[in-house]
């Protein structure tokens, strides 16, 4: 059984991808929002390496739980 996703071209035209979402729940949109994405990371990185990881297991000791990180 092979797995076949959704992903579309930016271009795809907007009933295309609204019947994807209507039938399956989901499309993706390739390279839609990368150079938006970088920039959110640039500024949420000092936030996220001033969070400690979690204190126990089942905080996870390989987790960061950054709270209030819209608020940033």
């Amino acid at each position: 059984m092979s797995l076949s996703l959704n992903i579309v071209a930016p271009d795809t035209p907007v009933d295309d991808i609204a019947e994807l979402v209507a039938h399956d729940g989901y499309a993706i949109i390739e390279n839609l929002a990368v150079s938006q994405a970088a920039e959110i990371r640039e500024e949420l990185v000092p936030h996220l390496d001033a969070t400690p990881y979690g204190e126990n297991e089942w905080l996870g000791t390989h987790t960061k739980r950054c709270g209030g990180i819209l608020r940033k």
